[in-house]
C-alpha cells in the first residue's frame, strides 16, 4: 500500500490518496471546509454526485451519504459540527466490485 500525503496541498485540512500495486485505482481521502450546511444539501448540489444513486449511511455518528456515480466509482461523505467535510472517493479504474 502507498500512501501519498499530498504534501503540497494548501485547499484541505487532509489530503490522502490511497493505491496498491496489487490492484487498479485508487482511493482520495480529504477533508476542508463545507460549501454547505449539510450533507443532503452537499448531494443535492454538488455536481459530481447530485444525479447518483445514494445511501444513507453513519460515520463516527454523524449522518453520511455513499453515491454511487457510475463505473464503479463511489463516494462517501459527510459534515461534521464544525462544518468540515470529510469525503472517500473511491475510483477503481475497470474493478467494478
Amino acid at each position: 500500500m502507498k500512501i501519498d500525503t499530498h504534501p503540497n496541498d494548501e485547499s484541505n485540512y487532509s489530503f490522502l490518496t490511497l493505491t496498491s500495486p496489487e490492484r487498479k485505482g485508487k482511493i482520495d481521502i480529504y477533508c476542508n471546509d463545507a460549501a454547505y450546511k449539510t450533507v443532503e444539501e452537499w448531494l443535492a448540489k454538488e455536481s459530481l454526485v447530485k444525479q447518483g444513486n445514494f445511501l444513507d449511511t453513519k460515520i463516527a455518528s454523524i449522518s453520511g451519504k455513499r453515491v454511487a456515480i457510475g463505473n464503479g466509482r463511489e463516494l462517501t461523505a459527510f459534515i461534521d459540527w464544525d462544518e468540515v467535510i470529510y469525503v472517500i472517493d473511491k475510483q477503481p479504474e475497470g474493478e467494478v466490485e
